[in-house]
């Protein structure tokens, strides 16, 4: 009994503290999505809800709204698969370098070239293709290794947020740990950072009670108490969410020095702006993936019909989207023939395609009411 008076009061001395420096750890808005960043959201929702450890994105390492393709991998180990990704990445390159050349004639634009200058808006600057060769990238997805790891947060995500919530940071912030360990309690990364929440000795020694056998970063409860200290402390410096979460990757002299540098807390300004020597994709990304990671795992996107079926509730009225165009149509359009099946996604309204980022085609105007309506029928099948 004595011990549970002396948790309730540990858990309301640390939300009374948050809430005496004008935080609340339950408030809405914690963690906004900046129009500016919808795309790298996006982005990261289709890695860990709809591509699998099978497959990988070719997409542009800035503009994470243009994505050249989506390959299928022989293994879902990346040491194994990454050769092939890395040819793709050279073929979109070498198209690239071939438009940079320039003068661009569309006449004679065809397949995976007229699919890349369709890409970038139709550019005929050679600068944008220039510039853009340099920036190829492949991106493993991770659907089913996001689902397991899902499965095994699932066990302590209750007692997980009642840790943060007592430490007086945002109970969301366990979503954290599907970005940093994919939840594998034994996790190592090449830097030495270790289990769900990837803690450095560092940080261990000064956030976590020393345990004689057993490395306490191995125990997901006791590592979040340290999460939650960190994640606190990094807030109490940088005064926004969205930039203590960027610290919790970055770091936080690197996070403050961006902000200084930039001039600005907002996270939108930062990710596009300052261009640090050691922030790359993973810091430019990280807010966004955590984002994704927590919609996801809340349900907005885990439990999604499969990309190629039309959900059951859309009838007549689903359209159907392209992940690499990111533009959507009537199933009946002659261009959704052209959409390979693995990069299609459905909608079961205009309104969510917008939602997502996606824009209507020019050619069918999905978003225009029809008079009489029938069952879906996608063209060419």
């Amino acid at each position: 009994m004595l011990r549970r008076l002396y948790i309730l009061a540990l858990d309301i001395g640390g939300v009374a503290n948050a809430w005496a420096e004008g935080l609340r750890p339950d408030a809405p808005g914690l963690f906004p999505k900046p129009v500016r960043l919808v795309s790298q959201v996006e982005f990261w929702r289709m890695v860990y809800a709809q591509f699998s450890s099978r497959q990988a994105l070719i997409h542009d390492d800035r503009d994470l709204s243009v994505i050249y393709d989506v390959v299928s991998l022989p293994s879902p180990s990346w040491k194994v698969s990454r050769p092939v990704a890395d040819a793709a990445v050279a073929h979109y390159q070498g198209i690239l370098e071939r438009l940079a050349t320039g003068p661009i004639d569309s006449l004679f634009l065809t397949g995976d070239a007229r699919h890349v200058w369709e890409a970038w808006g139709r550019s005929l600057d050679p600068a944008v293709y220039r510039r853009a060769s340099a920036s190829v990238r492949a991106q493993r997805c991770l659907s089913d290794e996001f689902r397991a790891g899902l499965e095994r947060a699932n066990r302590y995500r209750d007692r997980m947020r009642r840790i943060l919530r007592r430490g007086g940071v945002p109970e969301d912030l366990w979503a954290l740990t599907l970005v940093e360990s994919a939840f594998e309690v034994r996790a190592r990364s090449p830097a030495g950072a270790v289990g769900i929440w990837q803690i450095v000795d560092w940080q261990r020694q000064r956030h976590m009670p020393r345990r004689r056998r057993e490395d306490p970063r191995h125990d997901p409860l006791a590592s979040t108490e340290a999460a939650a200290k960190i994640l606190r402390h990094n807030y109490g410096l940088l005064k926004e969410w969205p930039l203590a979460v960027m610290a919790y990757h970055h770091g936080l002299s690197g996070t403050l020095r961006a902000r200084s540098q930039v001039g600005s807390n907002d996270i939108a300004h930062i990710v596009e702006n300052y261009d640090g020597p050691l922030f790359k994709f993973a810091s430019r990304n990280y807010y966004t993936e955590f984002l994704a990671a927590l919609e996801v795992a809340e349900g907005e996107g885990m439990n999604r019909p499969p990309a190629a079926t039309p959900p059951p509730s859309a009838s007549g009225r689903a359209f159907v989207g392209s992940v690499t165009s990111h533009k959507y149509h009537r199933p009946s359009c002659r261009w959704v023939r052209d959409i390979q099946r693995v990069k299609r996604l459905w909608f079961a309204s205009a309104e969510e395609a917008a939602h997502r980022g996606y824009v209507p085609c020019g050619l069918c105007r999905p978003g225009r009411k029809v008079e009489r309506e029938g069952p879906v029928s996608v063209a060419g099948e």
